[in-house]
């Protein structure tokens, strides 16, 4: 058993993590997720909540360090990462993974405004990038089952330790100023997933990239100025994973192997990664005719559990877009009439 804290262990594996431990897998996937996330940064701009995303940076975090994707006008670090995250969450088609989550939506924009401020080399890029891919999936993966049997949303929560790992890595910060990144970020992990019961009436679906991108480059900061946080931020009597999980086990130290980030994805669909391999099976069905809609009484769907759990996942009325993207039985009836959610 290691003396070390664990808060510790991963601060030493980002510091000490370099450009040549890559694999190839990884450092494609950090390019086809940059590219693919300022696509859905700049559809998310066109849209109400990005426009004012974009004009609260730009107005209330007034600054020259990054630009606003899309917009012409620049902000603070924490500002531009804040409004990047937020506006290129929208659109619900950021990358998906399958133990850490939606991640991009927080560390692209962390990578971008300080690669921009700090002019970063593609190499240091990437590389910051996936050591916030690696401590995410590590914190997630850990507390997902138990978080969303609460209600926890994990792109503020374990969003905010990636950020903080992304933005320790992009300044260059040592093992020891990156363990209290890292440690800081612990205690402003946020946010509930109250959003799909009250979707239509609240903007944090996306608020809560948005949060996780800036607290980590503010946690960051602080760490590099000076403050410190608990040692005991991960398996402290009081620390993350007892507080916000089942508990502290050695073993989620394990996953980090240096390898998430060759294991996101991307989503062919809007709308919630839980439903979208029914949705895939339906249109399979389709390829064969499409059926006649009078004739049927009920679907039967077979899937996994998290699929169908909690109960919003298969509301049968939804009122809004942002319920009806979680909604299994709604993605899949849509397809059957039309054959495509967009058409």
């Amino acid at each position: 058993m290691s003396n070390q804290s664990a808060i510790s262990i991963v601060g030493e594996f980002v510091a000490n993590r370099h450009y040549d431990d890559l694999s190839d897998l990884a450092i494609t996937r950090a390019r086809q997720v940059t590219l693919d996330f300022i696509g859905t940064m700049l559809g998310g701009y066109q849209t109400r909540l990005g426009a004012l995303a974009a004009d609260y940076a730009a107005q209330m975090q007034k600054g020259d360090d990054a630009s606003i994707v899309g917009d012409g006008r620049r902000s603070t670090l924490e500002g531009a990462a804040w409004a990047n995250a937020t506006m290129g969450k929208y659109l619900g088609m950021d990358d998906s993974h399958r133990t850490a989550g939606h991640v991009a939506s927080q560390l692209v924009p962390v990578a971008l405004t300080l690669g921009e401020q700090l002019g970063l080399s593609g190499q240091q890029y990437i590389l910051a990038l996936a050591v916030g891919y690696d401590v995410m999936d590590m914190v997630h993966s850990a507390v997902d089952s138990w978080q969303r049997e609460r209600g926890m949303d994990h792109k503020s929560q374990a969003g905010t330790f990636g950020s903080a790992a992304t933005a320790a890595k992009a300044m260059g910060l040592s093992a020891e100023k990156t363990k209290n990144a890292l440690a800081l970020a612990m205690d402003m992990a946020c946010g509930t997933e109250q959003y799909v019961w009250d979707a239509g009436s609240c903007d944090t679906k996306d608020l809560l990239a948005g949060y996780g991108a800036r607290n980590g480059i503010y946690a960051a900061k602080l760490a590099d100025f000076g403050f410190r946080g608990p040692p005991g931020a991960l398996d402290g009597e009081y620390g993350y994973f007892h507080a916000f999980g089942p508990g502290y086990d050695e073993a989620f130290l394990d996953v980090l192997d240096g390898e998430a980030l060759a294991r996101t994805g991307f989503k062919p669909h809007a709308g919630c990664r839980h439903v979208h391999s029914c949705v895939d099976a339906t249109h399979e069905l389709l390829k064969s005719g499409r059926p006649d809609l009078n004739s049927i009484s009920s679907i039967e769907v077979d899937t996994y559990l998290e699929a169908i759990t909690p109960e919003f996942r298969v509301n049968y009325e939804p009122q809004v877009v942002g319920q009806a993207g979680f909604s299994l039985p709604v993605t899949v009836s849509v397809i059957l009439p039309r054959g495509n959610w967009f058409r």
